[in-house]
């Protein structure tokens, strides 16, 4: 606004002292007055836009900080429940005097304190399940089932040895039965046995010395 009117005045003396005639002063003040107008306009448009740029600045600035305020509610809030959930947990065990029972599991917590729950082991094991009561009664939730499906896989692992070396020796009895067979050359008459040569054709069993097994058919069938 000020360069404004310094160069109104500025173009009015320039104009009166250079332009000869009557209406000299007139035609300066015309040109002074246009000179201000231009220039307060500018000046105005130049406003309104820096006004316009830091509305626009701070309308994008908005739903940042909404999220982030939002945010900040819902983990206060999510922060809150958990210390009441915890404050409520905390209670149950000091009324109920858990820590003194040493409770090593959380079976052994449930057959322990069912029947302080109102609908018995359903509401009890979920208790004792949490970690908020397993870290504060020093026991763990895989401790009890740890142990089951130990004992439970050493006794099936014993039963599958046990029945496996049954089954190998029933084989082996089996096989040692069935040596009786005689080699199926006719010229020959050595024992054979299941690990012998077997022609893929005629079905026989040759012994060692009648047949190499170089071939999937013996010398006749050949």
């Amino acid at each position: 606004m000020n360069k404004g009117a310094i160069y109104a005045f500025f173009t009015f003396f320039l104009f009166f002292y250079s332009v000869p005639g009557g209406d000299t002063f007139l035609g300066a003040a015309f040109c002074s007055i246009f000179v201000m107008l231009c220039f307060t306009f500018i000046s105005l448009i130049a406003a309104w836009e820096k006004q316009y740029q830091s509305v626009k600045t701070i309308s994008s600035n908005t739903p940042h900080n909404n999220y982030q305020s939002n945010r900040n509610w819902q983990q206060e809030w999510e922060e809150s429940k958990l210390r009441r959930k915890k404050a409520t947990y905390d209670h149950i065990i000091k009324v109920h005097n858990m820590q003194k029972k040493s409770i090593t599991s959380v079976d052994d917590g449930v057959s322990k304190f069912s029947h302080i729950f109102n609908v018995g082991e359903k509401a009890a094991r979920p208790f004792f399940q949490n970690e908020h009561v397993q870290s504060i009664l020093g026991y763990s939730s895989s401790q009890s089932s740890f142990s089951k499906t130990s004992s439970g896989n050493i006794q099936k692992t014993k039963k599958v040895d046990e029945n496996f070396w049954d089954n190998v020796s029933e084989g082996v009895a089996k096989n040692e039965a069935k040596s009786d067979e005689i080699c199926a050359d006719p010229n020959c008459s050595k024992p054979v046995s299941a690990f012998d040569f077997r022609c893929f054709q005629c079905r026989g069993r040759f012994c060692a010395d009648c047949e190499t097994g170089n071939s999937i058919m013996c010398k006749s069938c050949s």
